[in-house]
């Protein structure tokens, strides 16, 4: 005697045939670090920068050159061909970090703001020259040049952003 309750009964067949049911199973991923880099370009910041390292330089040459013993505005020298007192060199070291710094920084509104105040500053300086400074026009005319083009850069010129991803497993 069995203790199989269906023992007696008929087995029915399935007309259709049985499709096994498979369980998806949930695919764990291994752990990764991911990094993201941006880097940033813009024309009008390398011309700043390198705009703020001519002025710089000259400034600190025309200031070495002159001393600071006696008046500022005496004696006269000569750098790189163009008339300079100790004033106006440290006028152009002022002019340099100011234009280093938002050079570097690649903010267009800094740029645009600073070489507008450096084109401003030189074209009086070319218009009506001050005998104090002993600029001369030229020099002055070609610094508002160097400005006004960086202006134009951080106004028109887009910055150009890259972004890196890297993905690498623990």
């Amino acid at each position: 005697m069995t203790n199989d309750p269906y023992a007696g009964e008929p087995v029915i067949q399935p007309t259709q045939p049985v499709i096994p049911v498979v369980r998806a199973t949930s695919v764990v991923a291994a752990p990764v670090r991911r990094s993201m880099a941006w880097r940033t370009f813009s024309p009008a910041a390398v011309l700043a920068v390198l705009l703020a390292i001519f002025l710089a330089v000259m400034g600190a040459v025309a200031v070495i050159r002159a001393g600071t013993e006696g008046p500022l505005d005496e004696p006269i020298v000569a750098v790189a061909g163009f008339d300079h007192t100790a004033i106006l060199g440290f006028i152009e070291i002022g002019a340099g970090i100011l234009l280093l710094a938002v050079g570097l920084s690649r903010d267009r509104g800094g740029l645009l703001f600073v070489s507008i105040l450096v084109a401003v500053a030189a074209l009086i300086a070319a218009i009506e020259p001050i005998e104090a400074l002993a600029v001369e026009r030229s020099f002055a005319v070609l610094i508002v040049i160097a400005a006004a083009l960086i202006a134009a850069l951080a106004a028109l010129v887009p910055t150009m952003w890259r972004t890196t991803e890297h993905v690498e497993p623990i």
